[in-house]
């Protein structure tokens, strides 16, 4: 067994069974953004172990390999891009949205607050004349695009920037460079959140739209799991491991000039090199946090997007009595927690790394 990084006394804490006390300390206070505030004080010391503990139920991310060295987390740190904007400056944002991780209401909330006409708005979708992008929200993962995602394509390389300066799609990283995104000036954001929970969400979002390829993994009761269980061993490739296959390049068609999709064997360290240039990690389990950083980013004032997310979730609740895009679940027993943990094995490790960066920026 590797010995312990040394300078990380939560790591040691973790395997040396001290973690819940850690853990229990700085969490008691129930307020998440308290929580965070704590945790971003202490970052470095008892980080790993308390903030895992308490998001990862499944302690898989602790019975992991061993953390990275301050000094590997200093390089991974450097590699941040950002552009560099002037007061008064319009930011323009590209958000690789990969599903089920508040994507929607993160979308509906920068199209409040960015100006609603000119080149400075948030691009608007739709079929008609005045649309910048059309409606796809599906991944084209291989092989030629069919005619739906050269449009796409083709309207996001003419548009974005020139008629407006916000959008979001469902496709890989490569994607994102093909249309031309220049990471130095425009904000490159992402959305994560934690493997598990992402993958659930996934599942009962599904069963909700009644999609019709869920027919076989359709539960009996609100107490059969065993529908869910099959939808994870089923499509191994498919759906788990989507971060990671998003980030990592992975999961693209021939857009004109990019590459194969990256091998398997180098998909997790691309997608952490990737993830390392990203200028905005948002993280679900710690929206307000992620907005604020994305506010101060953009040039605009701290509490921005908290309160144009706060009004919109508001309106969301008074009209469809739930939050954005939200869809209710049942608890999911913990042995199909970490059955879900296994076959994500790859975006759990990804998650520990966006989750060690995100602490450490600012």
């Amino acid at each position: 067994m590797m010995k312990t990084p040394p300078k990380r006394p939560a790591m040691a804490a973790a395997r040396s069974g001290d973690c819940d006390e850690l853990a229990a300390k700085l969490f008691k206070n129930k307020d998440g953004r308290r929580r965070l505030r704590i945790v971003l004080l202490l970052a470095g010391t008892v980080v790993a172990c308390a903030f895992f503990r308490a998001h990862d139920p499944t302690g898989f991310l602790l019975t992991g390999a061993p953390s990275s060295t301050d000094k590997d987390l200093s390089a991974a740190l450097s590699r941040r891009t950002c552009p560099a904007y002037a007061p008064g400056d319009q930011p323009s944002i590209a958000f690789l949205h990969i599903p089920k991780t508040a994507g929607t209401l993160l979308m509906e909330t920068l199209k409040s607050v960015m100006p609603k006409e000119g080149p400075g708005r948030w691009c608007r979708r739709g079929n008609g004349p005045l649309d910048d992008l059309p409606h796809v929200f599906s991944t084209c993962s291989a092989g030629a695009p069919d005619e739906d995602h050269q449009r796409l394509f083709a309207t996001s390389r003419r548009n974005f920037l020139a008629q407006c300066s916000g959008f979001a799609a469902h496709q890989d990283w490569a994607f994102f460079e093909a249309v031309g995104v220049d990471p130095e000036q425009t904000i490159s954001l992402v959305a994560l959140r934690h493997p598990v929970d992402r993958v659930i969400s996934d599942y009962f979002y599904s069963l909700k739209q009644n999609a019709s390829w869920l027919n076989p993994y359709k539960p009996a009761n609100s107490s059969d799991f065993s529908g869910l269980r099959r939808f994870v061993e089923d499509n191994r490739d498919k759906l788990n491991n989507i971060n990671t296959q998003m980030l990592g390049g992975s999961k693209h068609c021939a857009w004109p000039g990019t590459p194969p999709n990256t091998p398997p064997h180098k998909v997790l360290t691309v997608a952490k090199h990737n993830l390392e240039k990203t200028c905005v990690i948002l993280l679900t389990e710690y929206l307000e946090e992620s907005l604020m950083r994305l506010s101060r980013v953009a040039g605009w004032r701290e509490d921005t997007l908290l309160v144009a997310a706060k009004k919109l979730e508001e309106q969301s609740k008074a009209e469809a009595g739930q939050r954005v895009n939200a869809t209710p679940k049942p608890q999911v027993p913990l042995e199909i927690r970490q059955l879900i943990a296994q076959y994500n094995h790859l975006d759990m490790q990804l998650y520990e790394h966006a989750v060690r960066l995100f602490l450490h920026q600012r």
